[in-house]
């Protein structure tokens, strides 16, 4: 009520300092009338909207991711999937320059993949594979994410020669990130040389 009331407050000061003494008034009417003045537009709130959206989106984001941890570390993961799903929703509102949208999309994958819809799985890592490659290009390291998650899928769905493809990528990536010898990549070498073992490449467990 006080924000509505003030303009009227504000207006009625101006007029009152600009009446004229009752000497004045001749004064006054010899005065040319001044042109009157084009209303000035209201300034636009639509950025201050979306800022605040983007907030209270914000907010509601952190307070289903935290329902979503808790229900995927106590292995709850087809209940965790909608959960990742909102989350991702409403990252969407909240980032407005995207940059976490691939690990929403990696966290919605990660609980689909437990839950076993490998199909699903295989669409959010791809999508944040997808997403990383045009935003921050193909050499990222944050493309190891979602490559190790498509591997773990392919591997699921009994995929191996796939699955020796997304981490022998996995490997190069992690290799020019953080050098040739880095321990980050030891994980996928176990992973690839288990699916070399799959389809029977035996030169490429030897190499590794």
């Amino acid at each position: 009520m006080t924000s509505a009331l003030r303009p009227a407050i504000l207006l009625a000061s101006l007029s009152a300092s600009l009446a004229l003494p009752l000497g004045n008034v001749a004064a006054a009417q010899e005065q040319p009338e001044q042109p009157e003045q084009p209303e000035q537009p209201a300034a636009t709130t639509a950025p201050a909207a979306a800022k605040e959206a983007r907030g209270a989106a914000g907010e509601a984001r952190d307070a289903v991711y935290a329902e979503f941890r808790r229900q995927f570390e106590a292995g709850q993961f087809a209940v965790a999937v909608p959960l990742a799903r909102e989350v991702l929703r409403l990252t969407i509102i909240a980032d407005d320059q995207h940059d976490e949208l691939p690990t929403a999309l990696n966290n919605l994958g990660v609980a689909q993949l437990r839950a076993g819809d490998l199909a699903g799985a295989e669409e959010s890592f791809g999508k944040a594979l997808e997403l990383l490659e045009t935003t921050e290009g193909i050499g990222s390291r944050r493309l190891i994410a979602p490559l190790a998650g498509l591997g773990a899928t392919y591997v699921a769905a009994d995929q191996p020669a796939r699955a020796a493809e997304v981490y022998e990528r996995a490997i190069a990536v992690s290799r020019r990130a953080a050098g040739l010898f880095n321990l980050e990549q030891l994980e996928f070498s176990d992973a690839l040389v288990n699916a070399y073992a799959a389809v029977g490449f035996t030169e490429g467990i030897d190499r590794e």
